[in-house]
């Protein structure tokens, strides 16, 4: 049965003709509660069905209005039966309807033009801060920001500026740092001293420039800051914030298709993510804005982004960032990335073990206790995979060092395996490294990556000596991947977590975490928020971290001075699972939202978790606000306090 309708804040919209493509149990609900309406609530057309409640819908003219409005809503609470009906009919701005075709199966005679619509609306870009877009009003001010005209489910005209000169190279900054997509790839391991680097579209040089006093080797080109250079392959290669100040697509793909052709590793694309912030003061111009400096700038969500890569490149792209994405050239460098990414690294504190008392019989004793500060290099090198290790995994200092010594691999290894190492740490590593892996093979499995021709060593060692081979490390992770589907599984594990005091599940049955708890979680948790970041990237640049267990989406939280006792809320990213669908929402001085109780998302080793305890006990003392949910907004709370004569001085609630 094919999935209809379409999720908005983890409720269920579908049309009354899509009801036969539910699941029984919605179904029999929907079914029961129509038991509950009047006659005159029967003309229905859309049910909206949440947690707790299902509500009938009635939008008018649905089929011929291209953005039907709200006339009707008849809700029932689903647990005590309440009914409430709000009449719609005389607001001058209702709720709209965006998307409709989701709503309706395949074979609608309407489904295809419908759809066609919403590609086109998609195309131009306003479906931006969709938040923001829900009402008539907003919406026709939105398309007519954008000179979009229209009849019916037909774009009659696209207002276009005539006679601009575009000035791109006004758009190149000058940088203090290393900009953000050339910190990733350092973060990553993948750009290294080592590394060829070449910047297409280097701007004004600044990363150049720290790149090459720090000893890289690196190069750039821009055509207008560099543009005598010369272009060259390079391990790795970076596209930053050059598309999206391309105002011709065609060039834009081309620019692309120029930097992956450079590319011998790795390529990394970054460009601008939408935000009425940046666009609220820009003029529509062609698929993007110009704004008053006669830049322009075109904002990519992150599936437009990924998909442009992928029909320029003909390469899957990995997520790292808002905005930002890696292209590998290199299969055996992808896989290393990833397996990377998941592993948790906690062996690497590990401390050696004491060596056994009882000598061993061997006479070679003498000689391998004489090399023992080699020996506990090679100790930490077997800890560090939690198994034995292979010859070919061994470093080149490492050979030469035992060589130097006439020790040979197979005897130093014995040794260390029973006179250095501690059993318990060896297995609990080995265990660990077992999970980071088994999640690395779920996630290529969600990922629907092609069968890799080749696995790196270490992946290849680590195969033979965990599960024999590589189809009975499929089994497993295929098993980890399906069980993020059961919703009771991550309930338990959720529950699991909190009661050893990582992270708190919300009242609305959301577990929120900080990120430093994300590798310390269950396996099964940690493989529904990896899912997540296949399409948004770095989930640990996030400060807090939500799983809707109930609705099946992910939520990363960004936070002014999260390390201030009341952090400010900036971004919040959704992650809709079932679709992989992105919605980014910026905050600015309007809607302003304190994170309140932080404590209880944060591990109790973190650093100012007993000062954030003993603030959030004073806070919780006050009368005057609910912090059961998310607390009041930071302007109520400011004002409030402010006229009890409370003031916040560091980590203290005092009365002036």
């Amino acid at each position: 049965m094919s999935m209809i309708g379409k999720r908005v804040g983890g409720d269920l919209y579908l049309h009354r003709v899509s009801l036969n493509h539910l699941p029984n149990e919605d179904r029999k609900i929907v079914e029961t509660s129509l038991n509950s309406l009047e006659a005159s609530e029967g003309s229905w057309n859309v049910v909206r069905i949440a947690n707790d409640n299902i509500a009938f819908l009635t939008y008018s003219n649905f089929e011929d209005a291209p953005f039907p409005s709200l006339e009707k809503s008849v809700r029932l609470d689903l647990l005590d039966g309440r009914k409430s009906v709000r009449d719609f009919s005389r607001y001058s701005n209702p709720p709209i309807l965006h998307r409709k075709e989701l709503l309706l199966p395949l074979d609608h005679p309407r489904w295809a033009e419908f759809a066609k619509l919403t590609n086109a609306l998609d195309e131009h870009g306003v479906f931006y801060d969709s938040h923001r877009i829900g009402f008539k009003n907003q919406w026709e001010a939105r398309l007519s920001a954008h000179g979009i005209k229209m009849s019916g489910h037909d774009i009659l005209e696209v207002g276009k500026v005539e006679g601009v000169n575009v000035q791109r190279h006004k758009t190149a900054l000058v940088r203090y740092q290393l900009s953000q997509p050339v910190q990733l790839l350092m973060r990553y391991g993948l750009l290294k001293e080592e590394s060829t680097f070449f910047d297409y579209g280097c701007g004004r040089g600044d990363d150049l420039d720290t790149l090459l006093g720090s000893g890289f080797d690196a190069a750039g080109w821009d055509p207008h800051y560099a543009p005598d250079n010369p272009i060259r392959k390079s391990d790795v290669v970076n596209i930053g914030f050059v598309l999206n100040v391309i105002e011709d697509a065609k060039e834009r793909q081309l620019a692309l298709k120029r930097a992956w052709e450079l590319t011998d590793r790795v390529l990394s694309v970054a460009v601008m993510s939408p935000s009425s912030a940046a666009i609220e003061n820009a003029r529509p111009y062609k698929d993007g804005f110009l704004t008053s400096r006669n830049t322009f700038q075109k904002y990519f969500t992150q599936e437009q982004l990924r998909d442009f890569i992928l029909q320029t490149t003909g390469a899957d792209a990995v997520a790292v960032a808002a905005g930002i994405f890696l292209v590998f050239a290199d299969d055996l460098l992808l896989q290393e990335f990833q397996i990377n990414r998941y592993e948790r690294n906690t062996h690497r504190s590990i401390n050696l073990a004491s060596r056994r008392d009882k000598p061993s019989p061997s006479r070679s004793i003498p000689k391998l206790e004489q090399a023992l500060p080699i020996l506990e290099h090679l100790t930490q090198e077997i800890l560090a995979l939690g198994r034995p290790l292979h010859n070919d995994e061994l470093s080149p200092e490492l050979k030469s060092a035992l060589s130097s010594e006439r020790i040979a691999f197979k005897t130093a290894h014995q040794y260390c395996i029973e006179n250095l190492c501690s059993f318990d740490d060896l297995e609990g590593i080995a265990s660990e490294r077992k999970d980071d892996l088994i999640l690395y093979f779920a996630i290529e499995l969600f990922s629907k990556h092609k069968p890799y021709r080749a696995l790196p060593k270490r992946l290849q060692q680590d195969l033979r000596a965990f599960w024999g081979n590589y189809a009975n490390a499929q089994i497993e992770a295929r098993q980890l991947l399906f069980s993020i589907g059961d919703r009771e599984a991550i309930q338990q594990a959720a529950e699991d977590a909190a009661d050893e005091g990582l992270g708190y599940i919300l009242p609305d049955n959301q577990f929120q975490f900080h990120h430093s708890i994300l590798k310390r979680l269950p396996l099964i948790l940690r493989c529904y928020v990896a899912c997540g970041s296949i399409l948004f990237g770095d989930i640990e640049s996030a400060d807090i971290i939500k799983i809707h267990i109930n609705t099946g989406k992910l939520t990363l939280q960004f936070y002014e001075n999260f390390s201030d006792p009341l952090p400010l809320i900036s971004r919040r990213i959704k992650i809709d699972m079932r679709s992989q669908h992105v919605r980014i929402f910026d905050y600015d001085d309007v809607d302003r939202q304190y994170l309140f109780m932080k404590s209880l998302f944060l591990p109790e080793d973190h650093e100012d978790f007993d000062a954030q305890s003993k603030f959030d006990v004073e806070v919780s003392k006050l009368k005057d606000f609910d912090f059961s949910g998310y607390g009041p907004d930071a302007e109520l709370f400011d004002k409030t306090l402010s006229e009890n004569n409370f003031a916040l001085v560091g980590f203290d609630l005092r009365v002036t």
